[in-house]
């Protein structure tokens, strides 16, 4: 869920949003950059079917711990969650638009998918989990279901002030409804076993609290926030991620954005949460922070040679936020990122920091 090129469903495909290097800077002109990738040729599409029910399958290999993709599931996979995965993708990317520039026709067009989708019950029908075999089983839709409500209640909290009183309240009672069935996924995870799926969920209930101002869903989600640093050792490593394998830091690398996109959006309310438990997030982070520059950490604690972390460009949050940033800019300056856009970071990462976005004083 990393690129942030999409397919447009009339068949016209967008360029990437927008290139960016590897310095840390903010870019000298960023409406003209955004601008750039939308010709007089563009048209804003109408919104696409309304997806009900969601079906998705598991993709690791067996007998891996979750740890290796099988590439025939995982296409498999892609293609069932396809519907999906579009309408939260391009939402996201109109909705950077109207941040970045106030490009009022992408908020107006992804308000109105969001509104269609809203009025047609989109997400809230029937959750439908396989196993590779194609057999039931599993929490495969549960998950999409998480990520769906992350991504959806960061492009809505962009985009709310831009909505009419009619579209807000239906759009609310909407992500609401999704919000309910995402806390009882979360009610249902043990919790011995809570891990960066546990985590994900606090998210989206974190992004739907506050996109409707519920304060509840904002409740839960410290709640899961909490529980998380608590499970943090004093080497800043999580146990449950560290049984991953060769995807170790990885999934360290997916709580810990986890984490901070609650504590993002907490900031954006007023309330520090990255000092919850005395900082205790930091530990966590900065361990994944040397882990990117070096993973020898983690191959020697976890007994597998680690696979590569993909496009962490949350990192220019944290760069914010650490008393150590130098240490990300090193990181950063190696990775040679060219790419800020994710939903489930937000949305485009350097157009919200640079335009302060989780300062509860820039709220539109």
């Amino acid at each position: 869920m990393t690129s942030c090129s999409f397919t447009i469903l009339t068949a016209v495909l967008l360029a990437p949003l927008a290139i960016y290097g590897a310095d840390v800077a903010p870019a000298p002109d960023l409406a003209q950059t955004q601008l750039r990738h939308r010709t007089a040729h563009w048209k804003y599409p109408a919104p696409p079917p309304v997806l009900v029910n969601i079906t998705s399958s598991e993709w690791y290999k067996k007998g891996t711990h979750g740890s290796v993709a099988d590439p025939k599931l995982q296409a498999k996979r892609e293609e069932m969650i396809r519907p999906v995965k579009q309408f939260w993708k391009q939402t996201s990317e109109m909705s950077d638009w109207y941040v970045a520039d106030g490009d009022a026709k992408a908020a107006a067009c992804a308000i109105s998918w969001l509104r269609s989708w809203a009025d047609g019950g989109g997400v809230l029908g029937k959750l439908i989990s396989l196993q590779g075999d194609g057999t039931p089983g599993g929490k495969a839709a549960e998950h999409i279901l998480g990520v769906f409500l992350v991504d959806v209640g960061f492009t809505w909290i962009k985009l709310q002030a831009a909505a009419s009183p009619e579209d807000q309240a239906a759009i609310n009672t909407w992500l609401r409804k999704i919000a309910a069935r995402v806390r009882d996924c979360a009610h249902a995870i043990k919790p011995e076993t809570r891990n960066n799926i546990y985590y994900g969920y606090g998210l989206g209930m974190m992004a739907a609290g506050v996109g409707t101002k519920d304060p509840s869903y904002i409740a839960e989600a410290a709640k899961v926030y909490d529980f998380a640093l608590s499970a943090i050792r004093d080497d800043g490593t999580l146990p449950r991620e560290m049984s991953r394998e060769i995807k170790a830091l990885t999934y360290h690398n997916r709580a810990s954005w986890q984490l901070i996109m609650m504590a993002e959006l907490a900031r954006l309310q007023g309330l520090d949460w990255f000092g919850h438990q005395k900082s205790r997030l930091s530990l966590l982070v900065n361990r994944v922070v040397e882990g990117i520059k070096d993973p020898s950490f983690f191959n020697a604690k976890s007994g597998h040679k680690q696979s590569p972390v993909h496009h962490p460009c949350w990192l220019l949050y944290w760069q914010k936020q650490t008393t150590r940033p130098a240490d990300v800019d090193a990181v950063l300056k190696t990775l040679a990122l060219d790419d800020f856009s994710d939903p489930d970071y937000g949305g485009n990462v350097q157009v919200m920091v640079e335009k302060n976005f989780f300062e509860p004083k820039t709220r539109r």
